[in-house]
């Protein structure tokens, strides 16, 4: 099972984020740049050891967290 929770503020973000260190949580803010951000993703969607991304609602606009056919697969 992979969980997505989106969070209003940086610090409870970030305090989930090391709570949840166990599922390999990744938090992306808007701090976060564009390579670790899409390496975040990308490992949410392939790698089954990766289930938990913590994002801020404002910044989901343009996130897309859906494998496509035009996606590359491991």
């Amino acid at each position: 099972m992979k969980v997505v929770l989106a969070v209003n503020f940086n610090l409870p973000a970030q305090r989930l984020c090391a709570m949840l260190k166990e599922f390999n949580s990744r938090e992306i803010s808007g701090s976060t740049s564009l390579a670790h951000r899409t390496q975040y993703i990308k490992k949410f969607n392939t790698d089954p050891t990766y289930r938990v991304i913590i994002i801020k609602p404002s910044l989901s606009v343009g996130i897309s967290l859906f494998v496509s056919n035009e996606t590359e697969q491991p």
